[in-house]
């Protein structure tokens, strides 16, 4: 299978983990959340090595954008995410 965006986004959705992610995103309240890093593209290396989508997975990034940039704005943030995100498991 050629290496497309299609084939790269079917790679990520076939580990469940992301799944699950991806249906909890809207309720951090965040605007333009993303999945990013290597949960995404980690699932195609392992489809190419013959390996399980999530294998070899140790974390999963979100980036998304906010307008505020100070410092108040980043010490007020919860480093250990909101609690739609605890606990994701497949």
């Amino acid at each position: 299978m050629a290496a497309t965006g299609e084939t790269l986004i079917a790679d990520a959705l076939a580990n469940p983990v992301n799944r699950a992610i991806l249906e909890r995103l809207p309720a951090l309240g965040v605007d333009q959340p993303w999945l990013v890093a290597g949960c995404v593209y980690g699932p195609a290396w392992n489809r190419l090595s013959g390996r399980p989508p999530g294998e070899n997975i140790k974390d999963y990034d979100v980036f998304y954008w906010d307008d505020e940039t100070g410092w108040e704005a980043e010490d007020a943030g919860d480093p250990a995410g909101p609690p739609s995100c605890s606990r994701t498991s497949a």
